[in-house]
């Protein structure tokens, strides 16, 4: 699933959303049991470009059965999973998850230590071989969910013809064909209950949206606390993946809120200081100063935007809008997502997890040929009330993945505002 449509880049991904422009994401997952499962592809687009989604989306799953995976296409895969396998066991909660697992599903033991070999292993014949035995195009289920009025007429010009309607007013996504139960003699539009068993409405959009923005500053440290920011300081170690093995570089960042902060990273190349001044950029070598590009200062522009503490706080005080999104599978279990646009750093989607409301990704990117990428938040730990993830893995499309491993992170510490200042 992951060449198809698992994290990072994919074939849904690439086909519906950088080359067609139909969507911001696409994906596909599989839940395998002992005795059955399923495998699931979903997105979300127009209700005029619902048919053409639906159809690519189809295409994909022949695709996989009709023409073998390129070799470079699969080694990209493998790299992926078995570069992520150590985030799924990082911690002593992760490792008795996957032991617990294994145990509930009779699985070998053994088969944790030997994940990565299992996987590299994997041929493109395998792959085809899997997609013909279990891929079946002719047999989806297929749900759209939308304005029936302006894309059920169109899809039998593109192969489905069987189509069945279920009126809003009757759905029951509880029930194995969507449709709510009428006692008998009850009009057609659903059950008449008394009104002490009359359940309460969902809570508007807008509602759902506001519960999730305040869960997840609650999470990372409540309002007073987040207000209260007024200078980070960081040490931390970077990791990335080259073809010629692993570069390290080691960091320290300084960040003055709202609008300044400085890198200084010290790698194989010697000291490089990255600056940002409230909207002004420059890079150094410890000795000469000079003006940054103009798209690194772009980058530099957006990375302060997508900031997690002055992102919460503008959602929070309605400087920015968000919208609640699809949920996101991250580890294989649905996550609730906002989505928000922002003036440099253009659309970014927010993962959040279920259970605590800390972050778990930033996704961005995919559009005007930028490359898609995921930034993943783990193992928090509470800083004078902060949580603070001490691990980010970030995965651009096309490219090897980073991961940054925090070492010290201090809260408000005296931070000299010449350190902004161009030499």
């Amino acid at each position: 699933m992951k060449i198809l449509g698992g994290e990072g880049g994919n074939r849904l991904h690439r086909v519906l959303r950088s080359e067609r422009g139909l969507t911001y994401g696409a994906e596909a997952t599989v839940h395998a049991y002992s005795d059955s499962g399923h495998i699931v592809a979903n997105t979300d687009t127009r209700s005029e470009t619902t048919t053409e989604a639906l159809r690519l989306i189809v295409d994909e799953f022949s695709r996989l059965r009709r023409e073998r995976v390129s070799q470079r296409e699969l080694a990209d895969a493998q790299a992926y999973l078995t570069g992520s396998f150590p985030l799924t066991i990082e911690t002593p909660g992760a490792i008795a998850l996957q032991v617990l697992n294994a145990v509930f599903y009779g699985l070998d033991l053994e088969e944790l230590q030997t994940y990565r070999e299992r996987v590299n292993s994997i041929s493109p014949e395998d792959i085809q071989r899997v997609a013909q035995q279990y891929l079946h195009p002719d047999r989806l289920s297929i749900v759209l969910v939308g304005d029936a009025n302006v894309f059920a007429k169109q899809l039998p010009a593109v192969g489905f013809e069987q189509v069945e309607r279920v009126p809003l007013s009757e759905l029951d996504l509880s029930s194995p064909d969507l449709r709510r139960r009428r006692a008998p003699g009850t009009p057609r539009g659903g059950m008449l209950l008394p009104a002490s068993h009359v359940a309460q409405a969902p809570p508007a959009p807008a509602d759902e949206t506001r519960a999730l923005i305040d869960q997840a500053v609650r999470a990372k440290g409540g309002l007073p606390l987040l207000r209260s920011l007024r200078t980070v300081k960081s040490a931390y170690d970077l990791v990335f993946a080259t073809p010629a093995g692993d570069a390290n570089v080691t960091a320290t960042a300084y960040v003055r809120y709202p609008g300044q902060f400085r890198i200084d990273a010290n790698g194989p190349d010697g000291l490089r200081i990255l600056t940002f001044d409230n909207g002004a950029a420059w890079v150094s070598d410890g000795v000469k100063a000079e003006d940054a590009p103009p798209s690194e200062t772009a980058a530099l522009r957006a990375g302060v935007q997508r900031d997690t503490v002055a992102l919460l706080l503008a959602m929070a005080d309605g400087r920015v809008q968000a919208k609640r999104a699809p949920p996101v599978y991250v580890v294989g279990r649905e996550m609730p997502a906002l989505d928000v646009t922002l003036p440099d750093a253009g659309r970014l989607t927010m993962v959040f997890d279920a259970a605590t409301g800390l972050l778990l990704q930033q996704r961005y990117g995919g559009s005007g040929g930028e490359p898609v990428t995921v930034e993943s938040f783990t193992d928090y730990r509470t800083v004078e009330g902060l949580q603070v993830a001490y691990r980010m893995s970030v995965k651009r499309e096309g490219q090897f993945p980073i991961e940054r491993v925090l070492r010290t992170f201090e809260v408000n510490p005296p931070i000299d505002p010449a350190l902004f200042r161009k030499p």
